[in-house]
């Protein structure tokens, strides 16, 4: 990627430089190099954040013991039916 905190963003400054054809000034660079870090290091922040809630709802799904719930339409719950007893009712 060419961004100046990686290898790309070095490639890229040295490109620019081939095309002004003068060195790009310390303070630019260092501006630069300071805003990419930080927004590469937030970039990691905010995956490995929706990383673990992932993880998390799916552990907490994982380690719940309590049967799955439907709502109808009027917003009442009803317990959801084992295939046995779908069949056997099917079968009546």
């Amino acid at each position: 990627l060419p961004l100046p905190v990686l290898d790309g963003g070095h490639i890229a400054y040295a490109v620019l430089e081939l095309i002004i054809r003068r060195r790009l000034p310390v303070k630019l660079v260092s501006i630069l190099q300071n805003v990419f870090a930080a927004l590469l290091i937030g970039l990691m922040l905010y995956i490995t954040v929706f990383d673990g809630k992932r993880i998390f709802v799916r552990l907490h799904y994982w380690l719940s013991s309590t049967p799955a719930v439907e709502q109808n339409a009027s917003g009442s719950e009803l317990p959801q039916e084992s295939p046995s007893e779908l069949s056997t009712a099917a079968e009546k």
